[in-house]
């Protein structure tokens, strides 16, 4: 293994030079959003492209052996997260899109879900303490996010 993504995505510059000193060579904790900023940096200097981090930042810094890659976003007035599953669950696939075709513009991006976002399967009950949360998967994201004719 050789990626890291933090829970929930809390990540902070310190957390990447640990990362890298025990091997990985990649993290996608990143979120620059204007919802929530769950990082240690202001995220200045950086969009939805891969780039190599400042020893113990977050923000854009020189060539290292480490490679950080945000998360696409969406940008109308607010920057909004276009990756991951809840965007996909209450937002939808044209929410999806859009940040995808904006942050492809800027450059390379990624897209994440959790395979839980769209199965079927019941979801264990075991540390479930968000309920509403993960109603919304399988069939349900499926079909609001069918294309529609025109």
């Amino acid at each position: 293994m050789i990626g890291y993504r933090a829970p929930n995505a809390l990540v902070s510059g310190w957390m990447i030079d640990s990362l890298e000193r025990m091997g990985f060579k990649y993290d996608s904790s990143v979120s620059v959003n204007s919802i929530y900023n769950k990082t240690d940096s202001a995220l200045s200097t950086v969009s939805s492209f891969p780039y190599y981090p400042a020893k113990s930042e977050l923000e854009v810094g020189d060539d290292r052996d480490f490679i950080e890659f945000p998360w696409a976003y969406s940008q109308h007035g607010l920057k909004l997260p276009a990756s991951g599953g809840p965007m996909l669950r209450f937002l939808g696939s044209s929410f999806i899109l859009d940040g995808l075709m904006q942050s492809l513009k800027r450059g390379h991006t990624i897209f994440y879900f959790h395979p839980l976002d769209i199965s079927c399967a019941k979801f264990p009950s075991l540390g479930n303490k968000r309920p509403f949360y993960w109603c919304i998967k399988g069939r349900f994201v499926e079909k609001k996010n069918q294309a529609h004719p025109e």
